[in-house]
């Protein structure tokens, strides 16, 4: 499993420190979840809410299994990725205003 992942780390690596693509997957992760949780519940709060703390997980286990990959963690990654799911929940939320303007 940890080379599955040290190979996918290494695909998506394109700066050397990491920190667009902490911030880049934080705003993904935010939006693509903040948008299927208001599907399913119709809840905008929910939706961002569950967003924010969802992209925050995956960037703290990111940092928790970060020495099993390349030996040091990183708080500045793991902050870029709780702000990156932080925008992109609020990206989708924004977008969702816009759309519902058209209509």
């Amino acid at each position: 499993m940890i080379d599955l992942i040290r190979k996918i780390e290494s695909f998506i690596q394109i700066t050397p420190n990491g920190y667009v693509e902490h911030f880049i997957g934080g705003i993904i992760i935010g939006a693509v979840v903040s948008y299927f949780v208001f599907k399913k519940t119709n809840i905008i709060r929910v939706a961002l809410f569950i967003g924010v703390v969802i992209s925050s997980l995956f960037g703290l286990v990111k940092e928790l299994i970060d020495p099993y990959l390349q030996g040091d963690r990183n708080k500045l990654d793991l902050i870029l990725t709780i702000l990156g799911g932080m925008i992109g929940a609020m990206s989708f939320y924004f977008i969702r205003k816009l759309k519902v303007k058209e209509v």
